[in-house]
């Protein structure tokens, strides 16, 4: 059996991060997930602060935050059904569309409205997720896939330690619903 030590991990997060980045379609899902990541990371991090900031109880948590995963459960689950509808520039595009829309409700919108907006990019979250996941075993070769995943959980983590705080410092600077706005912007951009 091989060794596992930190050089061979090290060599294997390496070489797909290399086959990443080279490879355009998988180069280009990765810029999507690691998008996803900070987005999501900010979300998930301030989504209870954001809660009670727009008019809701702390009592009210509990019940928002088990619908919410209901329908980003479910929608993992019928990802392949709505997959097959579209062309995978169409899911894309309904992923990014989705993250702007959400986005920018958070940014205005306060009470039932923004909680719609919520439990929307929750549809988002469980859509985006699968299918790029979907999307990058479908452009690679089985040989690599494993590394890919490691590759990509690796960046992906990387993207979080880097966003988490500075996202922390903008909100204490301004609200949760400007940095959410700026992350409007950022997400258009790249989208």
């Amino acid at each position: 059996t091989a060794k596992h030590t930190i050089k061979t991990y090290y060599l294997q997060i390496k070489h797909g991060l290399t086959y990443l980045l080279w490879h355009k379609n998988i180069r280009w899902v990765l810029c999507l997930n690691m998008l996803a990541t900070a987005y999501f990371a900010f979300f998930y991090t301030m989504q209870g602060p954001y809660l009670l900031e727009i008019g809701f109880k702390v009592t009210d948590l509990g019940w928002i935050y088990a619908i919410a995963t209901a329908i980003e459960a479910l929608t993992t689950y019928f990802t392949e059904k709505i997959h097959k509808k579209f062309t995978e520039k169409t899911c894309f595009a309904m992923i990014m569309a989705s993250y702007v829309i959400s986005t920018v409700s958070f940014g205005y919108a306060f009470g039932f409205p923004a909680l719609t907006a919520y439990l929307f990019l929750k549809f988002a979250s469980g859509f985006g997720t699968t299918f790029a996941e979907h999307y990058l075993q479908k452009h690679s070769t089985t040989k690599i896939r494993a590394t890919l995943s490691s590759a990509q959980g690796f960046a992906l983590d990387i993207v979080r330690i880097i966003t988490i705080p500075i996202f922390g410092i903008l909100v204490d600077k301004t609200s949760i619903q400007h940095v959410l706005l700026l992350l409007t912007g950022i997400t258009l951009f790249f989208g």
